[in-house]
């Protein structure tokens, strides 16, 4: 937990399927460290869990509530408007946890679900994978485990760089920046190229010289696949 002080970190994110005592203890640390705490969990606003809800919300008013197993946020604009529905009614500020599969749908879409979503902080914790794909960086991590594994993202989706950077600039949005594994390859300045405005960090993590790694430039040609 230190890296988050030594590092200037602005703030935790943390997977909470059961809001518990020592979440209670973890949000009063960070208050007395001035540190933001923003818990992840999934939910449906159709029928929120309102016990752990208000648990939650003892804690900090900032909730990334999502859709899948692993905690992150899947859907379109409709379901957008939802869980900002959700937020306003019990007074909280949802965070979405978008997915990167989600970033590319929207982006071959038109763009709906970014208006609906306006200035709601989003964490796309696969942000890397993209930018490892788009830049043919084959050391960035996790380009073989993500969902997206062995897709053509280009053909599939028509994503490029600049159309990618186009569609992020705009949003309030962090990438993951792949542990430290990935600072180390670059992911710290391919997430600012490509638009997005910080990072979520696995910890232990140290940023000493990640903001200065010479990075690829654009590639001849996109991969025939992500992680290939």
């Amino acid at each position: 937990m230190g890296c988050l002080q030594t590092q200037k970190a602005d703030g935790l994110v943390v997977i909470a399927p059961d809001i518990s005592e020592k979440h209670a203890m973890l949000g009063q640390w960070c208050r007395e460290s001035h540190l933001e705490l923003i818990l992840c969990y999934r939910d449906d606003p159709s029928d929120p869990d309102e016990e752990r809800l208000q648990r939650a919300l003892s804690i900090t008013n900032k909730l990334g509530i999502g859709t899948t197993a692993m905690h992150e946020w899947l859907g379109g604009p409709g379901k957008a408007r939802a869980y900002k529905q959700m937020a306003d009614h019990y007074g909280f500020e949802w965070v979405c946890t978008i997915t990167h599969k989600n970033v590319l749908w929207d982006l071959k879409h038109g763009g709906r679900l970014r208006r609906v979503l306006g200035n709601t902080l989003c964490l796309c914790l696969c942000g890397y994978v993209l930018a490892g794909y788009l830049f043919d960086e084959p050391r960035m991590p996790h380009l073989s485990v993500t969902t997206l594994a062995g897709r053509n993202l280009h053909a599939e989706f028509g994503v490029t760089i600049e159309n990618l950077t186009e569609y992020l600039t705009p949003m309030n949005i962090l990438s993951g920046a792949g542990f430290q594994e990935g600072l180390n390859i670059g992911s710290r300045v391919y997430a600012k190229k490509l638009g997005f405005k910080g990072l979520v960090i696995g910890m232990p993590f140290d940023l000493e010289g990640t903001d200065n790694i010479t990075i690829k430039p654009k590639p001849a040609n996109y991969p025939q696949k992500c992680g290939g």
